[in-house]
């Protein structure tokens, strides 16, 4: 089982147990699906709404305005700089 984790991130989609996962790689995060559910008396949950894959998005425009994610290409980048955010703090 060990073995199998340094792999995992160059996957694109995983099969868990809770269900699929899908990595984005332009950002890094996962696809996930929504899931709703109703609190029991044993305090465990039933699942009553659940999605389909859902995009990640890591910095929505609403709080992030420019700021854009391309791992393949330049990284974190924000409207206002003229490079990666990474180049700007010293991480090249």
């Amino acid at each position: 089982m060990l073995e199998a984790i340094p792999a995992a991130p160059r996957m694109h989609e995983l099969a868990l147990q809770r269900g699929k996962v899908k990595l984005d790689p332009k950002t890094q995060h996962t696809y996930k699906p929504f899931l709703m559910g109703k609190t029991r008396d044993d305090k465990q949950f039933d699942v009553i709404f659940k999605t389909d894959l859902i995009e990640p998005d890591p910095y929505p425009q609403v709080a992030f305005p420019g700021w854009h994610c391309d791992w393949t290409k330049d990284g974190v980048l924000r409207a206002w700089t003229r490079g990666p955010i990474r180049w700007r703090l010293g991480f090249e």
